[in-house]
């Protein structure tokens, strides 16, 4: 659809839309974007991504969608994160932990 009415894809090149819906294939719905945009954009959708917790010095409780969102907001790696979640580290300097999702019985 995008190389009959955009232009033709390089081999990084694939096609997403905007709203999220896969079925709404209008033009001005479609963009054009390589494979490591969309992994920036569609990452944090996926099922196999955990959601932390973090409690500051005050014990407030902050919920972040992922290790690499907390990451960023520490200004530490990744895996030291995931180190301290994970229970690695003998002193850590933050207390964080897995947030544990519930099951819903329907």
């Amino acid at each position: 659809m995008a190389n009959l009415f955009l232009r033709e894809l390089l081999n990084d090149e694939v096609v997403i839309n905007n709203n999220g819906n896969r079925f709404d294939l209008r033009v001005r719905n479609l963009f054009i974007t390589n494979r490591k945009n969309l992994g920036a954009i569609t990452g944090g959708k996926t099922s196999k991504s955990k959601r932390i917790v973090y409690y500051d010095n005050l014990n407030y409780r902050f919920v972040y969608p992922s290790a690499r969102n907390l990451a960023k907001q520490l200004k530490v790696s990744y895996q030291t994160i995931l180190n301290i979640a994970n229970h690695k580290t003998k002193n850590p300097k933050w207390k964080i932990n897995w947030k544990i999702e519930e099951k819903r019985s329907d």
